[in-house]
């Protein structure tokens, strides 16, 4: 296939989208880790159960089921709420339907959640607001039995075939314990490029607030670990895939050249997922044949196809910033938060994009965390560690972070909906220059349990 039918089929699927999208609209999506309070697995029973309950409670429509005619997807086709289980039974998703204001999501968010810990407590079961699940080691941390999570279960454990390319964690299991909090909004064509490399540049100070994905053993010391599992992983085998853009992006060709460089590493035919080692969108579709591996008959088996252009449906690229195929930007650094605090990142990209010639002027005459010879890149996997490098000067730190929670808090004013109060627990963040993985790191290291984190995280009100 030519390059320009290639770039033209990304152009229409990605950026013409964008295209005068002045929709405003936030679409928010949470997961949150299920612990088995006996530190026990969790129990697969409870949760089928849970499914059943929340679609009676709520009306959420049967969307998926596994092998076994479980439900692992529900829908409300009213207002396009979804409860799910990513990758796993230990990790409860609720994908919230696009709305103008972020207090409706918020109401109907935490009746949900109300519900769930309800039913769950039954159980001696609970949900928090972490970014890794605390027990993990006590799971089966299995993928779900269906086509498409019984491929990447497949897929990222085949990372022992390339270490001789990589550098790999041992975690390939890492989707059934790791949780994030992501928010998607609407942008325009015009303004892409910015709003890409103004958020890119905001990804060190979004470390400071909001990681919350604690790993102290396995000589990580992370506060935010789900950078690392990421990066890591098969996911990150192009690393075009994952993290960050690096260098800014100077225009919406290069922007088109960049989602080329991403790699395809699974397509469908009829119905049956196909996985294969990672390979390059341009590169793809120059393929006469390509080989991979499909399910049957309960292996996976050898398979030879020939690429078509709908396979390009099947490109998932996991960028902090992330362009979608709806028009939307979808943000994904930012670890789950502790349940009270749970609309903090939709509220903190919201009111910054809505400030967005302030927030870059702020950033790109900034030289207390810039300037210092560390890219966004470089800065974020300093920030994201357990210390602060010693370049940092902490008064001129809490200054900037200060700044900038302002001037989401005046973007969220001018839309005059009053969601700046979903920023006030940021401002104590930024005082104190810690986030939530930062006060469990300290309270742990002076002797707290695990579980007065567990519990403290995950109340809402």
């Amino acid at each position: 296939m030519g390059g320009s039918l290639i770039n033209k089929v990304v152009y229409e699927k990605y950026l013409f989208p964008t295209k005068d999208n002045n929709k405003n609209l936030i679409g928010i999506e949470l997961e949150l880790p299920i612990l088995n309070l006996n530190k026990d697995p969790v129990n697969f029973d409870v949760i089928h159960e849970l499914s059943l309950q929340l679609s009676k409670e709520y009306n959420f429509q049967p969307f998926s089921t596994d092998s076994e005619g479980k439900i692992y997807c529900g829908k409300i086709i009213s207002n396009g709420d979804s409860f799910s289980f990513d990758y796993s039974y230990n990790n409860l998703e609720f994908s919230m339907g696009s709305e103008e204001d972020i207090n409706i999501i918020y109401r109907r968010f935490s009746d949900y959640y109300k519900f769930t810990i309800a039913f769950l407590s039954n159980y001696n079961h609970t949900i928090t607001g972490m970014g890794i699940n605390p027990y993990r080691y006590y799971n089966n941390n299995s993928a779900i039995s269906a086509e498409r999570y019984r491929m990447i279960e497949d897929h990222l454990a085949s990372y022992t075939n390339y270490s001789n390319l990589k550098k790999f964690h041992s975690f390939p299991e890492f989707g059934a314990f790791s949780c994030a909090s992501q928010v998607q909004l609407d942008v325009s064509e015009d303004k892409l490029i910015r709003v890409i490399n103004a958020f890119e540049k905001l990804e060190p100070i979004k470390a400071l607030l909001f990681s919350n994905s604690l790993i102290i053993d396995e000589d990580w010391n992370l506060l935010c670990s789900r950078d690392k599992l990421w990066d890591s992983s098969m996911y990150g085998f192009n690393p075009h895939n994952i993290g960050m853009y690096d260098n800014p992006i100077n225009s919406t060709d290069e922007f088109l050249q960049y989602i080329g460089d991403t790699s395809l590493f699974n397509i469908a035919r009829n119905g049956k997922y196909i996985h294969f080692p990672p390979i390059s969108v341009n590169e793809y579709f120059n393929c006469e044949y390509i080989d991979g591996k499909v399910f049957e008959d309960g292996s996976f088996i050898p398979i030879r196809f020939t690429p078509i252009l709908e396979d390009l449906d099947y490109l998932r690229s996991y960028k902090f910033q992330d362009l979608t195929f709806r028009g939307t930007i979808e943000f994904r650094s930012a670890c789950c938060q502790p349940i009270k605090d749970s609309m903090s990142v939709a509220a903190f990209h919201l009111g910054l994009l809505h400030r967005l010639d302030e927030i870059e002027s702020l950033l790109y005459h900034d030289e207390v965390i810039y300037n210092h010879g560390y890219s966004s890149s470089e800065l974020r996997k300093e920030f994201i560690k357990t210390n602060l490098p010693d370049f940092v000067d902490i008064i001129n730190l809490k200054i900037l972070v200060l700044n900038i929670l302002s001037i989401a808090k005046n973007g969220l004013q001018d839309r005059a909906f009053d969601e700046e109060k979903f920023l006030e627990p940021l401002f104590k963040r930024g005082e104190d220059l810690l986030s939530p993985g930062k006060i469990m790191f300290n309270g742990l290291s002076k002797g707290d349990t695990l579980e007065k984190y567990i519990f403290e995280y995950g109340k809402i009100d």
